[in-house]
């Protein structure tokens, strides 16, 4: 099922996520904000005590957190909550809000061409 969201010149298919190779979750260098109470859950879906998810998963950025990046080449990074190989990310039920809101983000009301070469899912309105 296509999903939709107001003021956004395209639809989704979440479908299309399976054979995409997590394009969403690789590129260049940027942040993955999460909250306090959301970088908890992880933790504990994780069984992880929070200090050493915090050391392993988080980086802080002008007081707020991220998760970080794993270096994949020059300009070239991911999650650090893929699974490489299997192309899944490993705390997807318990994802930050930011990647719930995928791909309906403010950057891309604009310009869904830009975005529907990065996602499959993608099909700008006509």
């Amino acid at each position: 099922m296509l999903k939709r969201q107001a003021g956004f010149p395209f639809s989704f298919d979440p479908k299309s996520c399976d054979g995409c190779g997590a394009k969403c979750c690789r590129g260049p260098r940027g942040f993955i904000w999460l909250t306090h109470s959301r970088a908890q859950q992880i933790s504990k879906s994780l069984s992880l005590e929070f200090d050493v998810f915090s050391e392993r998963y988080l980086r802080v950025v002008n007081g707020r957190l991220s998760l970080r990046e794993v270096c994949l080449g020059p300009h070239n990074f991911a999650c650090i909550a893929l699974d490489l190989e299997s192309n899944q990310c490993t705390i997807y039920e318990n994802r930050p809000e930011q990647c719930l809101r995928f791909p309906f983000w403010d950057e891309f009301i604009n310009g869904p061409k830009t975005i529907s070469r990065a996602c499959p899912g993608i099909t700008p309105d006509e």
